[in-house]
């Protein structure tokens, strides 16, 4: 099995999050590979309705998300054994902003865990499914 230098593990903090984060223990143990942890925190739809009328969002609360966001993977990361992991959050589209991310900062694997969806959110796409066409590098889905 090769050697990862550097394993981007994906979370959105939900208990498929936890079972990739076993995985990338598992791969990382003993071995000296670097582990990023990385949050996305989606940005909302800019327009609603009909009209398209522009949805104006409190600039208050994207400083409350990220602060939730940053407990939160304090939280993660110390639950899972990641104390001295990096840990990166960021906005926008998930699929883009990991695999932007991985390429930039040489990433060999990025690990996600699967919702398992089924019927039009399968049809829709998902962040795993996104990350897999757009990774330059290789990619584990943990279900």
């Amino acid at each position: 099995m090769q050697s990862y230098q550097h394993i981007l593990l994906a979370t959105d903090f939900t208990e498929f999050s936890g079972r990739a984060a076993q995985r990338v223990r598992q791969l990382a143990a003993d071995s000296g590979t670097k582990v990023t942890l990385f949050h996305v925190i989606e940005e909302p739809v800019p327009y609603m309705g009909d009209d398209l009328e522009p949805l104006l969002i409190d600039p208050q609360l994207d400083d409350e998300l990220k602060v939730l966001a940053e407990k939160m993977m304090a939280d993660f990361s110390r639950n899972n054994g990641f104390e001295n992991a990096r840990i990166e959050i960021d906005w926008g589209s998930p699929k883009l902003v990991l695999t932007d991310w991985a390429r930039e900062n040489d990433v060999d694997l990025i690990v996600v865990g699967s919702h398992g969806r089924h019927g039009l959110a399968r049809l829709l796409g998902s962040v795993s499914t996104g990350v897999m066409h757009h990774a330059h590098c290789d990619v584990l889905v943990v279900k």
